[in-house]
Formats: structure tokens, sequence, C-alpha cells
């Protein structure tokens, strides 16, 4: 008597998945419901209320707003305005990959950690001229923050995005 060849084992397992894929896919796709997308991106949802459409409004105004050294931009800055970061896929979005921000500090002998920059993220730009770091000060990562539903960084009490001015000399 003859023995027949048995399937190989790959064979099998392909053939067992695809049957398992097959009985369970859905017949029908679900219906999405209309008022979830904005009309383009960068908008508000066509389901926000009135509210929501004015805190949209006022962002986005936030956003845009250029600050300069009189109102409160330096005198370290890594940007001017919200939005030249937060701009992928379209305004009020992420922030490219090449909009980074490094953390520096320095170890100390006691193995303490002590921020340095500004609260330990390292300005990229100056209103006036700035000298070499010392040797001691490192780079410790460097990374795009996560964006944050409904926080609006910066903001104060009374609606107004917090700047430091310079103390003048």
């Amino acid at each position: 008597m003859l023995r027949q060849p048995m399937p190989s084992r790959p064979l099998i397992c392909v053939a067992t998945v695809v049957a398992l894929l097959a009985g369970g896919c859905p017949k029908d796709e679900p219906q999405l419901a209309e008022d979830i997308f904005a009309a383009r991106l960068g908008e508000p949802l066509p389901s926000a209320t009135d509210d929501q459409r004015a805190i949209f409004a006022r962002g986005e105004a936030v956003a845009t707003r250029r600050f300069t050294p009189a109102d409160g931009l330096g005198p370290h800055f890594n940007v001017t305005f919200c939005a030249a970061c937060h701009e992928k896929p379209t305004f009020g979005g992420s922030s490219p990959r090449y909009r980074d921000f490094l953390l520096v500090g320095q170890q100390l002998p006691d193995g303490s950690r002590v921020d340095l920059g500004v609260n330990g993220v390292l300005p990229q730009f100056a209103v006036q001229a700035t000298s070499a770091s010392p040797e001691e000060e490192c780079v410790d990562a460097a990374g795009i923050p996560t964006g944050q539903r409904g926080a609006r960084p910066g903001e104060g009490p009374d609606g107004a995005v917090a700047a430091r001015r310079p103390e003048a000399p």
C-alpha cells in the first residue's frame, strides 16, 4: 500500500488562518455619523456648539499671534508664534521632526541633576548674542511635546498668554 505524502505544515497553517479570517469578516460596513469629521483639516467639527466654536476661534487667534521682545518674547525663545511648530498636517496640528526641543541639565557629583536652559529646555534662539555652553552641560533628550486636548499651554486665568518680560538692566 502506497502512502500519500502529507501536506506541509506551513501550508496547513496558512489554510487555517485564511479560513478563520474569511469567516470573521463583517458582511456590512458600519454607518458613520455625519457630524464627526470637519469639512477640512484644521476646522471645527460640524457638531461643535457655539461655545466650542468660540473657543476654537480664540485658540486660533492665540496660536497665530506673533510675539516680540516688547510683549514678552525672550530673552530666549524657540519660535515667535505657536503655529510655527503646530503645523502638521495643518495649522493647529503636531510639529515636524525638525521642531524638536532639547532637554539640558547638569549631573552633579552627588548624583543629583540640575535643569539648565529654561526649565530644562534649551532655547533655540535669543534676542541677544549667546555664548557656548560649558562642557558639563549636556543634552539629555530631544523630542516633540505631545499635545494636550483642551489645554492652552501658558495661558493664564485672565485669558492672556503668560509671557515673562526680561528684567530691565
